[in-house]
């Protein structure tokens, strides 16, 4: 089913000759200082998909109903160079189907598979079942890097989410959710550079993480988009609405992390948002910039959202 869902998705899949060029270039870059965020660093920022995701179907060119409700149609830009290009470390290959985002929010689509046919997870060893609050038995041990490193402080959340039946214990599939914060200006790249590939088993009755294999596997997309987006300026905050996300970028803090947010679109129904990673710069223990972003449920009309409402308080966009 999942060949036959990529084989059809990727049979419309168009990278433009220029974003295949630019992305080349900027992932063969030597020489360049970055700055590396351990995955491990981040598992308070972990994003936990919904587990009715398991369930979605795929249509053509939809892969992202898996993770977030897709009744209204978006068309996004591909930003993986070549779709169903592989990367092989060892006897683990990871293949790249394909990648969108809208500058703060990117989701990656890939598979992972043995060269050599054997299960990626031994017969010795018995997974954790995958659940609401564990979305996937099977994880990359990565660190991040972008462009950002150019452009000052930034911060991420990185999650993954399997996607496959498990039919097949040599190759599994998954959706990786990369959630930034930076000052409202998308990456020009992001790599991910993946050391190990790790699995998550039950030991006696307990969750224990083990290496499954070590290696430098090395995954780069484009992180320029063109995703249709709308910006609104109240005071010094800056709102930023796409179909996928909503960021906010302020000069103070607006919200806690555990604050509630709600949209309220223009026929007056509300979403409540849930999952939210938020960024902040300080001088002097005193916040000079903050900033917001949040994934939602459901792919949205952004011209639809006429406020936004924290812990009650609304705040009027038109």
């Amino acid at each position: 089913m999942f060949e036959d869902s990529y084989r059809r998705m990727n049979e419309n899949v168009t990278a433009s000759r220029d974003l295949i060029e630019k992305t080349i270039e900027l992932a063969q870059r030597r020489n360049k200082r970055h700055k590396h965020a351990p995955a491990a660093i981040l598992v308070a920022l972990i994003l936990v998909l919904s587990g009715t995701a398991l369930a979605a179907k795929v249509t053509t060119g939809d892969w992202l109903g898996f993770v977030i409700n897709t009744d209204k149609i978006v068309d996004f830009q591909e930003l993986v160079t070549n779709p169903g290009e592989s990367i092989v470390c060892g006897d683990y290959r990871i293949t790249l189907r394909s990648a969108v985002g809208d500058d703060s929010t990117y989701f990656i689509l890939f598979d992972l598979d043995t060269v050599s046919g054997k299960p990626l997870i031994g017969e010795d060893l018995t997974p954790m079942p995958i659940s609401d609050s564990l979305p996937a038995d099977i994880y990359l041990n990565h660190f991040i890097n972008t462009s950002y490193d150019d452009l000052g402080g930034w911060g991420v959340a990185s999650s993954v989410i399997r996607i496959d039946d498990g039919s097949n214990p040599a190759k599994a599939s998954f959706i990786q959710c990369l959630q930034f914060s930076n000052s409202g200006q998308a990456p020009e790249w992001i790599k991910l550079s993946v050391k190990s590939i790790d699995a998550i088993i039950n030991d006696n009755n307990e969750q224990q993480n083990v290496i499954l294999a070590e290696g430098d596997w090395q995954i780069v997309i484009s992180g320029q988009t063109n995703t249709d987006r709308v910006e609104h300026r109240i005071g010094d905050s800056i709102f930023r609405v796409t179909p996928l996300s909503i960021s906010i970028y302020s000069n103070t803090a607006l919200m806690e992390m555990n604050s509630g947010i709600k949209l309220e679109m223009d026929d007056g129904s509300t979403m409540s948002i849930s999952e939210v990673s938020d960024l902040s710069g300080f001088e002097d223990g005193i916040i000079t910039d903050w900033q917001m972003t949040a994934v939602f449920s459901s792919v949205i009309d952004p011209e639809q959202v006429v406020a936004i409402i924290i812990d009650g308080e609304r705040i009027s966009l038109k």
